[in-house]
């Protein structure tokens, strides 16, 4: 071995060393990169996890999530994947047209590949959503499902490859509509409205997944006439602010855009309103007492709610029965004996459901009601 291959070896061997001291450093740290992820934890490892393989399983756990110059090799991979192969490293997230992203698994249910699975899933649902509703019904309280759009059925055209003669004539959310209708459960349909009326601005933002922060007023608007029709009073007085136009996303509109982790960010192309509400008067003493279980899509007006405090006694239960008040001030999940006393509780249960999910609709919550109810009898 020559001279200059001794130093070649010998600065590569310096190299590792570098990388493998300065890595270590950052096992456990959380990376700067955007998304969700489950954080794994350092700690020390015992010496029976080095003895039963979970030490190594930890490590490279560890390693994976975090490492030098992870962020800057992770960055350079998807800026790569985009401008060359028109991927995105975000899981099932896919561009569509003129910038548009979406979710994979939101335009698998606009062509129905899905259906019938989720036609048996719902049906498991319907006799427990009857029982809940009658209940309800007996104590004079109202279940109501807020049907809230995806993008995907607000802009399949922009959907890249987009085939219209592979689109259905019917969806998971149209057998939930004909139960419904004929069990007389209320159901305020947000993705008919979105769908056939014309807004003036855009009701998905094109780098978001949820509703736009201007369609959001709309829907929280119609949530308040809602409940002043249903109890016959004059509850609130609020205006809107004026509108404003801007090209830099507020809040949550781009929030499939800003996990994306590129060099080169999407460009943002398009003009998005923005308003906000004004409350002259609530009238608190008269406010409905309201229990909402639904996903995300509720986080976008939720602050308006609690901020102003539109509803009586109200929470927020997420998805799996994660609990939120303003009186709730430590993680809180739901039970069997909780979901039952919310029948006593609440004056209107709302759920809210995305219209490709509502073979889940409710997370359980009805098959816990009846549950409980039954045992109570035994």
């Amino acid at each position: 071995m020559n001279v200059t291959h001794k130093i070649i070896w010998n600065g590569l061997l310096l190299l590792l060393v570098f990388v493998t001291y300065k890595s270590s450093l950052v096992l456990g740290v959380p990376s700067k990169l955007k998304g969700a992820y489950a954080q794994e934890t350092k700690g020390d490892f015992t010496s029976d996890e080095y003895f039963n393989g979970k030490a190594q399983a930890k490590f490279d756990r560890l390693s994976q999530q975090n490492f030098f110059g992870h962020d800057l090799w992770v960055t350079l991979h998807n800026e790569w994947d985009y401008r060359i192969w028109n991927h995105l490293n975000v899981h099932e997230v896919v561009v569509g047209e003129d910038g548009y992203l979406f979710e994979q698994s939101y335009i698998d249910n606009l062509y129905g590949i899905h259906r019938f699975a989720q036609m048996e899933r719902l049906e498991e649902r319907k006799e427990n959503i009857v029982f809940t509703d009658s209940l309800l019904k007996t104590k004079s309280k109202q279940l109501v499902f807020l049907l809230m759009p995806a993008k995907s059925f607000l802009y399949p055209d922009k959907i890249s490859g987009y085939k219209n003669e592979f689109v259905p004539d019917k969806h998971i959310h149209d057998d939930f509509l004909k139960f419904a209708k004929a069990n007389e459960i209320k159901v305020l349909n947000f993705l008919d409205y979105f769908q056939n009326h014309k807004l003036g601005h855009p009701a998905f933002p094109k780098q978001g997944i949820h509703l736009s922060k201007y369609a959001e007023t709309m829907v929280l608007d119609s949530l308040l006439s809602f409940l002043e029709a249903e109890t016959a009073l004059d509850l609130y007085d609020y205006e809107f602010t004026d509108i404003e136009m801007s090209q830099q996303p507020r809040g949550r509109d781009d929030d499939i855009g800003q996990v994306l982790n590129l060099i080169n960010p999407i460009p943002l192309t398009e003009e998005l309103a923005y308003r906000e509400f004004k409350f002259n008067r609530v009238d608190t003493l008269n406010t409905p007492d309201v229990l909402v279980i639904g996903d995300s899509s509720f986080w976008g007006i939720y602050p308006n709610i609690s901020n102003y405090y539109l509803f009586g006694n109200h929470e927020f239960w997420y998805r799996k029965n994660e609990m939120f008040s303003i009186d709730i001030t430590t993680q809180m999940y739901t039970d069997p004996q909780i979901c039952l006393a919310s029948i006593e509780k609440f004056d209107y249960v709302f759920i809210m459901i995305n219209n490709t999910d509502v073979d889940f609709v409710g997370w359980n919550y009805f098959e816990k009601v009846k549950s409980e109810f039954l045992k109570g009898l035994e």
